[in-house]
């Protein structure tokens, strides 16, 4: 199960885990990653299994309906949301949804101007960042409300075609890094986990 440049996918989601616990945007059971092969199939990373110690009998192949090809025990309970972005954004290879502490800080400090004003920075780099997040509505994980609400979010800020990388923030959630890569998924999560920790501090001297 390798690319054209013969890496190993379940290698490379592993890694990429591995990293993204070392930076503490994601902890314990949370968060998900999922890869579309070249063949139309999914890897996904199981449910309930701790994402710093990760081994390849934690990842799941499925199919574009949703099914279990190879793998034992059941897909991350977020399975549906990122099919439903993998058909959104046809140019999507990799998905990383991580729960960083400081873009959840940042909404309890901005409260109701939090649409607004996240990651609001006199910066180049914030300007081009926050053009390519979008903030979505409050849902239960892993529900159907959640699934059609990134749609809906991704549509009316997009309505031809998301530009790659972007991302989306899931109110009270987390965040979905959206990219031709899960290294550059992961890339994208701590550039933004960046800018919220600069703002966070910003904001916090106010205090």
């Amino acid at each position: 199960m390798t690319d054209k440049q013969g890496m190993d996918y379940k290698a490379r989601i592993l890694r990429v885990m591995r990293m993204a616990w070392q930076t503490g945007i994601l902890r314990g059971f949370s968060g998900n990653a999922s890869v579309r092969l070249e063949n139309g199939d999914f890897l996904i990373t199981a449910s309930g299994v701790a994402k710093g110690s990760l081994m390849e009998s934690s990842l799941l192949l499925v199919n574009a309906r949703g099914e279990i090809i190879e793998g034992q025990g059941k897909p991350s309970i977020e399975l549906g949301m990122h099919l439903q972005l993998y058909r959104l954004v046809p140019a999507c290879s990799a998905i990383l949804h991580t729960h960083p502490v400081y873009l959840h800080a940042l909404p309890l400090l901005l409260g109701k101007d939090t649409r607004e004003k996240m990651l609001s920075l006199d910066s180049a780099e914030s300007d081009y960042w926050r053009e390519r997040l979008v903030l979505t509505g409050e849902h239960a994980p892993g529900s159907t409300e959640l699934a059609r609400a990134v749609a809906a979010a991704l549509n009316r800020e997009w309505p031809v075609a998301p530009p790659l990388p972007c991302a989306l923030w899931l109110a009270s959630h987390g965040l979905c890094a959206l990219a031709e890569s899960i290294e550059a998924a992961l890339g994208i999560s701590e550039q933004l986990e960046h800018l919220a920790e600069i703002q966070w501090a910003v904001l916090a001297g106010k205090a």
